[in-house]
């Protein structure tokens, strides 16, 4: 599978944010891999989605909108109604409030070239607007005893997959509203699907505290529906990684001062000294590869 052959369907879901979808589709369109098309899935249906990407240079890079409004707000359904109407070799997906580097698609493709690997994680990077840091750092060779309790930097904007790979597993399980992204990665590796990864940074999350999912989801159980799939697999330190998680998402999505200070407090008494310092250093390990790599092919 070579860039110059291969054909690429980009999905991207979207609810309510037509300026946010604007950036994200621009960014598809400015990619140095040209995708086959771009399917925007609005679960909304109130044309702002359609109105937002109606311009003529949308229109001629393959751009359309198609409605599927729903009340779940399930970013899992908007993606796989998306990816069943795509008609590219390799499905790639874009949250609509994120941004992919020109390059994205072109250096994600080039580590598909193995017939091993059935899908592509992207290192990532997060801004909330005034700053913008390392995010996501998913290492290779991870088996699903190491993500059960963590997600490692699997998104729903910086992964690639072949799509016979996708229908292998039957895409996100509808049913999650949040952690769709981890249980969904969490079955390609119980599945035996091997992943390349591309350790230069290429995507931009946009984290905000309203509008996301994972801030609208009840503090305390925003992985209640993904902890009943999977908790008979989970060992002691999946679990602590679980109440982990959902402090880290307190503390970037959630609106209140006092929920966030809670969430400080108990992400700080959850996490070894060890446990510290191996986090602050993978930190500092993706600042240094972003900063040498950057500009590279």
């Amino acid at each position: 599978m070579s860039g110059a052959t291969v054909r690429v369907s980009c999905v991207v879901p979207t609810h309510g944010r037509p300026a946010e979808l604007t950036r994200a589709v621009a960014g598809i369109c400015g990619q140095t891999l040209v995708p086959l098309e771009t399917l925007i899935v609005d679960d909304v249906g109130d044309g702002a989605a359609a109105d937002a990407v109606s311009t003529a240079s949308f229109r001629t890079a393959g751009v359309r909108v198609v409605e599927d409004p729903t009340d779940d707000g399930s970013a899992g359904r908007s993606r796989n109604a998306g990816a069943r109407l795509a008609v590219g070799d390799v499905i790639a997906f874009l949250d609509d409030d994120d941004e992919w580097d020109p390059e994205y698609l072109e250096r994600a493709v080039r580590a598909l070239e193995d017939d091993a690997v059935g899908f592509v994680v992207t290192w990532t990077r997060r801004s909330d607007g005034v700053r913008t840091v390392p995010d996501g750092a998913m290492p290779p060779g991870l088996g699903p005893s190491d993500v059960y309790g963590d997600n490692p930097g699997f998104y729903g904007s910086n992964v690639i997959f072949r799509r016979s790979v996708l229908d292998d597993v039957d895409g996100f399980d509808e049913s999650l509203r949040v952690l769709n992204d981890l249980d969904l990665l969490v079955r390609l590796l119980e599945h035996g699907e091997a992943y390349a990864v591309v350790t230069q940074a290429g995507v931009t999350r946009h984290v905000h505290a309203v509008g996301q999912l994972s801030s609208i989801a009840t503090p305390g159980r925003r992985g209640a529906g993904y902890i009943a799939k999977h908790s008979a697999k989970f060992n002691r330190q999946n679990r602590r990684q679980l109440r982990r998680m959902d402090f880290k998402s307190t503390l970037l999505h959630d609106a209140s001062r006092w929920r966030r200070a809670v969430a400080a407090i108990g992400l700080a008494l959850s996490t070894s000294p060890a446990e510290y310092w191996r986090a602050a250093s993978k930190r500092w390990r993706g600042t240094t590869i972003e900063y040498v790599s950057r500009g590279r092919n």
